[in-house]
């Protein structure tokens, strides 16, 4: 499984922005990913694959059908 992406999210929190939680997007062969944790990584290859709780990613939502007037 590879990590294709990282982000780290903030918050504001009395004035100031503090560490809320980290997105993963992930890919194993054709199928994606996505994973919440609140641990930050500083490098995708420190990421723990075991302790992330996954969830599919259907393809209609990464690549949604051409339009049809679209030529």
């Amino acid at each position: 499984m590879e990590v294709c992406e990282q982000n780290d999210a903030f918050v504001e929190e009395h004035g100031d922005l503090a560490f809320s939680h980290t997105k993963i997007i992930l890919r194993e062969g054709d199928q994606y990913y996505c994973a919440i944790t609140s641990r930050r990584y500083p490098a995708t290859s420190e990421v723990e694959l075991l302790e992330l709780d996954l969830v599919p990613i259907p393809a209609s939502q990464i690549w949604p059908p051409f339009p049809t007037q679209f030529t």
